[in-house]
């Protein structure tokens, strides 16, 4: 059994261990393992791609991604650039780092309908 896109009942499940991750405020030895746990169970068990915008990218809501946030999101039909290859398809969206000049570092989970 391969790697397979995350199903819509699914994405609970990942919402929670993101969620457990935040649930800790500072950057302790737990904190650091379970980003590790939820880092490992997600490239064995789904596609994932990462996304590295060069522009701002910004949430539905128009804010920033910040550490450790996530969105669903429809990919329009008319999407240009790297995420073309999304379009017309949901996306699971987890802000997993942010660079010295506010640059993120995006984890994309295609969503299975």
């Amino acid at each position: 059994m391969g790697r397979k896109f995350i199903r819509k009942d699914e994405v609970l499940l990942i919402q929670n261990k993101v969620d457990s991750i935040t649930s800790i405020k500072s950057w302790t030895k737990k904190k650091f393992e379970k980003r590790d746990m939820f880092l490992s169970f997600i490239r064995e068990n789904y596609r994932i791609d990462h996304y590295q915008p060069h522009a701002t990218f910004k949430k539905h809501n128009y804010t920033r991604f910040y550490c450790w946030d996530y969105e669903i999101r429809l990919i329009p039909n008319n999407q240009r650039g790297y995420l073309r290859k999304y379009r017309g398809k949901n996306l699971f969206i987890i802000c997993t780092y942010i660079y010295k000049h506010g640059k993120r570092q995006l984890l994309l989970i295609p969503i299975k309908k």
